[in-house]
């Protein structure tokens, strides 16, 4: 996938690279802080484009910790734009990103 930025800052969290399996179970690098275990999220990555690397780490994680129930929310904030990747494969993202992504074989 690619998708068109202009000057922003770009971050992606998600639990597809960094990851241990025990017990037929994974656990990712990224803690809930409500538990401090690993996150269980729906989602399989998050990134969030905007005007601060620091904003845009820390959202990036915080929403992929929410999972999709949390998602909806900041999908209609206009100070960040967001690609969201949930387990199934499924893309959601900013309405202000219509037409700046764009699917490419892989």
């Amino acid at each position: 996938m690619t998708f068109e930025s202009g000057e922003a800052f770009v971050s992606t969290s998600g639990g597809y690279e960094r990851f241990f399996e025990a017990g037929g179970k994974r656990y990712i690098h990224i803690l809930d802080l409500k538990t401090g275990r690993p996150s269980e999220s729906d989602l399989a990555s998050v990134t969030v484009i905007c005007d601060s690397g620091i904003k845009s780490d820390f959202l990036s994680t915080a929403i992929f910790i929410g999972g999709k129930e949390g998602l909806t929310k900041y999908l209609d904030d206009s100070s960040i734009q967001i690609i969201a990747v949930d387990n199934d494969g499924e893309i959601i993202y900013s309405q202000s990103l219509e037409g700046k992504i764009a699917m490419s074989g892989g």
